[in-house]
This record gives structure tokens, C-alpha cells and sequence, in this order.
């Protein structure tokens, strides 16, 4: 394997070993720590909070934006359909609707603080 491949596959374990998390999280019937997410909308903070971090080192591992945008969007429905599959689990479109915001501010995140950004005009 060429170094340039292999450095990109090294960039992507971050990426994939966090998306196994979260589906391992959803496979849960009672995920660890749900105890505190039974506030009102507090899940959506964790959902797109998972989400936040996912589009990150999807950045990190060197997609553009708009395709970690989009691999993040097919991550929070596989996330969503794979829920409906789980005991005492559902999916909700609310919570893809969380995803998405945390994929959204991840991009916008990782824009605003990458070296070299354009001043804001």
C-alpha cells in the first residue's frame, strides 16, 4: 500500500470506529446514560451532538463538506431505520432533524476555525 493511501485509510479510523459507536449505541434497548436524556429535547442535544463529532472527523479524515454533509445524512437514516428494528427503540424524524443540525455546525465549526479561513466580510 502507498504511503498517500495508507495515511488515508490511518485519517478514517476516527471516523468509522465513532460511526460504529453511535450504532452500537442505537442498538441498545436502553442505551447507556438514556437515564438523562429523558428531559424534555435533551436527546436531540445528544443526537446532534454525536452527530457534531461524527461530521468532524469526517472532515478530519478529508472529505469536503458537502460529502461529509451527505455521509452524515445517510449515517443519521441508516442510524434512524436500524431503530426501528430495536426493542423499545423508534425512529423519529426529529432526530434526524438533530443530526443534521450537529452535521451543520460541525461544517460551519470546522470552517470558522480552520487555519488559513477567509475573514468574515
Amino acid at each position: 500500500m502507498r504511503r498517500s493511501a495508507l495515511a488515508r485509510v490511518l485519517r478514517a479510523i476516527p471516523a468509522v470506529a465513532w460511526a460504529a459507536g453511535v450504532w452500537w449505541l442505537s442498538s441498545q434497548s436502553d442505551p447507556p446514560g438514556s437515564g438523562l436524556l429523558d428531559l424534555p429535547h435533551l436527546d436531540k442535544a445528544g443526537h446532534a451532538g454525536l452527530f457534531f463529532v461524527q461530521t468532524v472527523l469526517l472532515r478530519l479524515a478529508g472529505l469536503r463538506a458537502v460529502a461529509a454533509l451527505l455521509v452524515a445524512l445517510g449515517l443519521g437514516v441508516a442510524d434512524e431505520l436500524h431503530q426501528a428494528a430495536v426493542p423499545g427503540r423508534s425512529p423519529q424524524l426529529a432526530d434526524l432533524a438533530a443530526d443534521v443540525a450537529g452535521a451543520l455546525a460541525a461544517v460551519a465549526a470546522v470552517r470558522w476555525l480552520a487555519p488559513g479561513r477567509r475573514s468574515a466580510r
